[in-house]
């Protein structure tokens, strides 16, 4: 049934689709949408709150899962440098066995408990090329041909491996390929962090092209995929995932590199109905067979009834649901017996099974959720020199001479949210690039944005990647200057839009 539904949109029935959805502008849902029958759902679980690194942490978010009525639960193993399973291919190529801090092999764990609670586990790399700038793995071979740039990413240090230096590719394709083969995997999930940025020159845009990128994610899938491996994908939507990432996931998914596709709609607000609507339409138009949504923190994204709202549409379109994150769900709804079953499947409009009938020892109805996990503290970090930039009448010279800069901007626990202040009267410009150029559009002053990384330009200046929102709730991703940016105080204000 699950290979059926998803099916459901072939190139060719998505081509019907299009010619359909392309004579109706209206936003309500028409007949056709309406008997969209899609009913699965998925989920992410991340490291956070101990459901992965911890042994009673897995068992107890693969069993709410199953209880809640998600069907497949990407699960973390590949996660800022280091794996939440046990890799021989890590230890070859200088890092860790397994994460610090990690009680056991998660992965085996996962697999386990997905046999007993008739759950699909599917292993999930999630940071991409990104991995923390004081990781075994780059401090080994940096030296040795691998190169990439410093971004701050989550608030975290981090470099941006260009994958097509050194052995990067050979580590990637055969990590991929142990999954498959050590604990017997049959899909891998792969996010748009994969994609690689030049810190010089035209500063987002991957290098070499989207064509070059395809045919290197070909040969990097390539070894799993002889071995029985099928891919799946969460990314930016179709247009921002080629500009600004170039993956062009339909040309994925024609060369069989993946095989589904979850668009990421998390800047859609829970209460833009029309907007999401327009969006997901247009995502399942392309060939997406789901889409990628946001659970929480409540702070910061969707509640619980909100994101309910969003999966029945998206399940009125005949599109499936992978949400994002389930363990902060779970902890958010302190979910552990059948009342909080009960709650959270009839908001996300899911089956939920009370009694998994399992052969287990521990009964599903007494779980707790696990402690919070003790991990070791963080090596120190020294902060490298300050960079001495010339003023600015002076020119810096070409753009593979740039200095990269620490962003001057605060970095709080939880909010990832700006405003922009300071600002002339016409708004702060926007640009397509850090490397500036024309510009494309002005926000105001007191407008919200999104971090998401920050690096030099050209000329030297400061600029940050953020994901602007707009008075009329209009998404655009853009480089801002840092200097008309303001940290908002997660203490004093709520974090969300």
């Amino acid at each position: 049934m699950l290979e059926f539904k998803r099916k459901i949109f072939s190139p060719t029935l998505a081509l019907v689709a299009v010619l359909f959805v392309l004579g109706c502008k209206k936003s309500s849902l028409s007949e056709t949408e309406a008997a969209g029958s899609s009913s699965i759902v998925s989920a992410f679980l991340t490291r956070e709150h101990g459901y992965v690194d911890t042994a009673v942490g897995r068992k107890h978010a693969v069993s709410m899962a199953a209880r809640i009525g998600i069907k497949r639960l990407f699960v973390d193993m590949w996660s800022r440098g280091c794996t939440l399973f046990k890799s021989n291919v890590m230890q070859q190529y200088g890092g860790p066995e397994v994460c610090a801090g990690t009680e056991g092999d998660p992965l085996a764990d996962f697999v386990r408990y997905g046999k007993i609670y008739k759950i699909e586990i599917v292993p999930w790399f999630e940071w991409g090329n990104i991995v923390p700038a004081k990781s075994a793995l780059w401090q080994r071979n940096k030296s040795m041909g691998w190169s990439g740039f410093e971004e701050s990413f989550h608030t975290v240090p981090s470099i941006r491996i260009n994958p097509y230096k050194g052995s990067f590719e050979a580590f990637m394709a055969a990590l991929l390929k142990e999954v498959a083969v050590k604990y017997g995997s049959k899909e891998i999930h792969i996010c748009d962090n994969f994609a690689p940025h030049l810190r010089t020159g035209a500063a987002t845009i991957a290098l070499k092209g989207p064509q070059t990128f395809t045919a290197f994610m070909s040969r990097v899938t390539s070894p799993s995929r002889s071995a029985g491996v099928r891919f799946s994908l969460s990314s930016q939507r179709h247009l921002n995932s080629l500009e600004d990432f170039s993956i062009e996931w339909s040309a994925w998914r024609k060369r069989g590199i993946v095989e589904w596709v979850y668009p990421q709609l998390y800047h859609v607000l829970e209460n833009r109905n029309e907007q999401f609507v327009r969006e997901a339409r247009a995502e399942r138009n392309a060939g997406a067979v789901g889409l990628a949504l946001y659970s929480g923190p409540n702070t910061e994204r969707w509640s619980l009834e909100g994101l309910g709202r969003l999966i029945k549409t998206a399940k009125s379109l005949g599109l499936e649901s992978a949400i994002f994150d389930l363990n902060t769900l779970l902890k958010d709804q302190r979910a552990y017996n059948n009342e909080h079953v009960n709650k959270i499947a009839a908001a996300l409009g899911t089956p939920r099974r009370l009694d998994l009938g399992s052969n287990d020892s521990q009964s599903s109805s007494s779980m707790t959720p696990p402690p919070a996990p003790i991990l070791p503290p963080p090596a120190p970090i020294l902060p490298p020199p300050a960079p001495i930039l010339p003023p600015p009448e002076v020119s810096t010279g070409t753009a593979n001479e740039q200095v990269t800069e620490k962003s001057p901007v605060t970095k709080t626990r939880l909010c990832e949210y700006m405003k922009v202040g300071g600002a002339p009267e016409g708004g702060a410009p926007t640009y397509a690039s850090a490397s500036k150029g024309p510009v494309i559009e002005y926000v105001g002053n007191d407008q919200l944005i999104y971090r998401h990384l920050t690096q030099s330009g050209v000329d030297g200046e400061l600029m940050m990647y953020v994901l602007v929102q707009s008075g009329a709730a209009e998404n655009k991703i853009r480089w801002i200057q840092a200097k008309y940016l303001i940290e908002r105080d997660p203490d004093s204000a709520v974090c969300a839009p």
